[in-house]
């Protein structure tokens, strides 16, 4: 805002301090009171605004009420081109839309907080100012546990808001309705009222039930939430409000929060994470162990054997290999043998005798000799075949060691 920002003084007395807030075209400032050596906050807009006499003259109604549960007005001014609002500071207090961010709470508290503030708006409502624009912005917990409801008629007056009587005090107990769901999921109801917090789910006949989203609801609180936001039933005031929900606690309550642990919005619309498909994994190409080498001579080679595994090759053993190729290797060797060997001729026809009679005929002592050197030699090329089998390298198969 023209003219006004940090180190800004204010009718010699107001130094102006770190912004918080900017909202309808006011601006909400911290601030210093060094006379009385005390923090303050500023309400501040142009004093060109057209709101700006109908914000200062609520700010002068709602000055003259002394309700503990509402924040106190202690000055109000007009100087230059800013008109502002001087209200206590809530030093070290947390909004309901920070608590709520910051865990959540348990529903005897969240009770005792909506009741609280429910009996200040009811003591206000009795001297004729209500608040009309309650959001989780704008009621607080001190440290000590204290509840504080801030904008007392002049948020109205920032935003135009004007209702008779009846419909203020309607209006006002929704408002506080929307404020115990909000306390309880997380999520802001009502979509005519702006909040910082994520907006709840839209159903036909409104918003999801407070027992719908998050756990521990009190029994009382989830039925009011579903007849004032469903429908046209509920409290018709703040004070009809604070008796329905009568007793609560006059400490803070600390316990297990409604909220669920994820995030409201996480609670509500769950993010969809789609996994990618793993990638395609070739099947294992076909291992053609090489043939065995056969004897010197052979007239067939061993086959070549071929190895297709499925997914994964399990070891194998060192041995298996070398005994089939070694028995392969024995019966090429024994063909070979056998077809190097000259045949043996039959036995000759027997000589008939003197007589009639028969008798074998001795063989030659040459061919004797001849069949036990062909014996010898293939005896010979068998040990030499087994030899070289067992120097045949070793089958390199996938995954054997």
């Amino acid at each position: 805002m023209e003219g006004v920002g940090p180190g800004s003084v204010l009718a010699g007395r107001y130094t102006v301090g770190a912004l918080v807030r900017q909202s309808a075209g006011a601006q909400r400032w911290t601030a210093r009171e060094p006379v009385l050596g005390r923090s303050v906050s500023l309400l501040i807009l142009p004093s060109g605004d057209s709101r700006a006499a109908a914000v200062l003259d609520a700010a002068r109604m709602a000055a003259g009420l002394d309700i503990p549960g509402c924040v106190r007005i202690l000055d109000i001014g007009q100087e230059g081109p800013a008109a502002w609002v001087v209200e206590e500071a809530l030093a070290d207090a947390k909004s309901v839309a920070d608590l709520v961010r910051n865990g959540g709470l348990p529903g005897d508290e969240v009770r005792r907080i909506v009741g609280e503030a429910a009996t200040s708006l009811d003591a206000a409502a009795a001297r004729g100012l209500h608040h009309l624009r309650i959001t989780p912005e704008e009621v607080f917990r001190t440290p000590e546990g204290d509840i504080k409801v801030r904008g007392l008629a002049t948020e109205a007056a920032l935003h135009g808001a004007e209702e008779d009587s009846v419909s203020a005090d309607r209006t006002d107990a929704v408002c506080l309705v929307a404020l115990t769901y909000a306390a309880l999921t997380g999520l802001w109801p009502l979509r005519d009222l702006p909040s910082a917090l994520p907006p709840a789910p839209r159903l036909v006949h409104g918003v999801p039930a407070p027992s719908e989203i998050a756990a521990g609801v009190p029994r009382d609180l989830d039925t009011l939430c579903r007849l004032t936001l469903g429908g046209t039933g509920g409290p018709t005031s703040p004070g009809d409000y604070a008796r329905q929900i009568a007793p609560w606690s006059s400490r803070q309550i600390f316990g297990r929060p409604t909220l669920p642990e994820e995030s409201p919005v996480a609670a509500v619309a769950p993010v969809v994470v789609t996994t990618p498909a793993e990638p395609a994994v070739a099947a294992p190409a076909a291992v053609t162990t090489p043939a065995a080498p056969t004897p010197e001579g052979s007239d067939a080679a061993a086959p070549a054997v071929a190895v297709t595994p499925t997914a994964a090759v399990p070891p194998v053993a060192a041995t298996q290999p070398i005994q089939t190729a070694a028995a392969m290797g024995a019966a090429a060797a024994t063909t070979a043998a056998t077809a190097k060997s000259p045949a043996t001729a039959p036995p000759s026809a027997p000589t008939p005798a003197v007589g009639g009679s028969t008798a074998p005929v001795a063989r030659p002592a040459a061919a004797q000799g001849a069949g036990a050197s062909a014996r010898a030699r293939a005896a010979a090329a068998t040990s030499q075949g087994a030899a070289r089998v067992r120097a045949l390298p070793r089958p390199n198969f996938p995954g054997m060691d």
